[in-house]
């Protein structure tokens, strides 16, 4: 990784910044960032008289102080794409260079990620006052920070679409969370121009945030707000800190989709994919968790039985979702089943362990655990490492063969079986203590 960020060693430095100037960027940062702490000057001065609410104080200095962050965003480097690349034909030279897909996409994209690191990193003391008015910790100050500063025009709007008050105020935080997890489940597509419209809409986006965070000062007692803290298997976790988890977690997603778009991977590169759904199941798993145990009352068992399904159609979907089904080449490299079990064993290992994680933070001793469901647990993900080899390999054969665009739908067909095993007959046939239906769809059984 090291190696990249040497410009001798990494030859975008020089290939995609030729037509960049540094050093005017460099400075009209700086200009924004001695502009930016001269109004929080002020505004503090004001408030001082006019607002002495904390709050008020707090949530006004991190509003500017986010403001200018955005702004100064707009004199970053365009983030180079590969699909551009393959439109205007100069893909093929760039896949000549002695790099795998991996490291071809980290090479590239480095030097714009070195620009945005080196903005946050001098935007980083602005947003620690506010966040110490708060009295939040300077964990979740950084996590602000990287999402601000690191992440894409997409995921800041999704992001501040995640902290708006008002669908908290009607829905629940609940509504929060299920849109936090659409975030991360459909950013990780944009390897096409599909969201090329979101990125020249900087300004809205800029102007959504800073609604956002000044909006949660106008409800009487918002339940869910910056420093909200969600129930997380038996204790609790910071919003942000939760958010950046996903986010990066999606970060992660879009590299590999992008590196096999450009080229299948070889070796453990293969398992690069399992990384994000494994955060994203530990992330969901243990709010949902933490949701039923703190919240619903709900016996530990329930939980590891619910949760447990969840994390078997979350990982499924995700798995299905971040396939690519176009490639670079314009061909669909075909593989037999047997030649994807690697990567399906390793998803369902992770979906199969992950309810055992829960278990392990949340005290639940082994006699309180139900053997014939946990037996029943892992032959489902056993049978469906099977399965998903199966649909992913036949589904390849079909699309190289007939170009079906929907072919995707195909998965589905081979997940049925599967999906029936967790019928609540089935679920209450293999257990031997009561169970309860998820979410109050009927009494408790059993």
């Amino acid at each position: 990784m090291l190696r990249f960020w040497s410009p001798n060693d990494n030859p975008f430095w020089k290939m995609d910044w030729k037509k960049f100037d540094i050093y005017n960027a460099a400075k009209s940062v700086l200009v924004t960032l001695s502009l930016t702490i001269f109004a929080m000057i002020f505004a503090a001065f004001i408030l001082h008289f006019a607002y002495p609410d904390p709050i008020t104080f707090g949530l006004v200095l991190l509003a500017i102080a986010t403001l200018g962050h955005l702004i100064a965003r707009i004199f970053e480097p365009e983030t180079p794409s590969f699909h551009a690349e393959s439109q205007k034909g100069t893909l093929d030279f760039l896949r000549l260079l002695p790099f795998s897909s991996h490291s071809l996409f980290i090479a590239r994209s480095f030097p714009a990620f070195a620009f945005r690191l080196y903005v946050t990193t001098l935007w980083l003391p602005l947003y620690l006052a506010p966040f110490i008015i708060f009295g939040i910790s300077t964990a979740s100050a950084f996590c602000f920070a990287a999402i601000i500063g690191l992440s894409s025009p997409n995921a800041i709007l999704l992001f501040a679409m995640c902290l708006n008050p008002n669908l908290m105020q009607f829905y629940g935080w609940q509504s929060n969370f299920l849109l936090a997890v659409l975030m991360v489940a459909i950013l990780p597509l944009r390897v096409s121009d599909s969201f090329k419209f979101l990125m020249k809409i900087d300004i809205f986006v800029i102007l959504f945030l800073f609604g956002s965070i000044l909006l949660s000062k106008w409800f009487p007692d918002p339940e869910f707000s910056i420093d909200k803290w969600l129930p997380f298997y038996s204790g609790s976790l910071p919003l942000l800190q939760g958010m950046a988890l996903l986010l990066f977690a999606s970060g992660i997603a879009h590299f590999d989709r992008t590196a096999r778009w450009l080229e299948s991977p070889k070796g453990m590169k293969r398992l690069v994919f399992v990384l994000p759904i494994a955060i994203v199941l530990f992330v969901t798993q243990g709010i949902l968790w933490g949701y039923l145990k703190q919240e619903l009352k709900w016996q530990l068992l329930d939980c590891f039985i619910l949760c447990s399904i969840a994390n078997f159609v979350l990982s499924g979907l995700l798995f299905w979702l971040w396939q690519n089904w176009s490639w670079a080449e314009k061909s669909v490299p075909t593989k037999e089943p047997s030649d994807l079990l690697t990567e399906t064993f390793a998803l369902r290992i992770v979906t199969a362990l992950m309810p055992f994680v829960g278990y392990w933070l949340s005290g639940i001793s082994s006699a309180q655990l139900d053997f014939n469901f946990v037996n029943f647990w892992l032959l489902l993900n056993f049978v469906d490492a099977f399965n998903l080899a199966v649909s992913r390999g036949i589904s390849l054969k079909v699309l190289a063969c007939w170009r079906i665009s929907g072919v995707i739908w195909l998965a589905f067909v081979g997940a049925f079986p599967c999906l029936a095993l967790l019928s609540e007959k089935v679920l209450l046939a293999c257990s031997d203590k009561p169970i309860s239906i998820p979410f109050g769809f009927g009494d408790r059984i059993g």
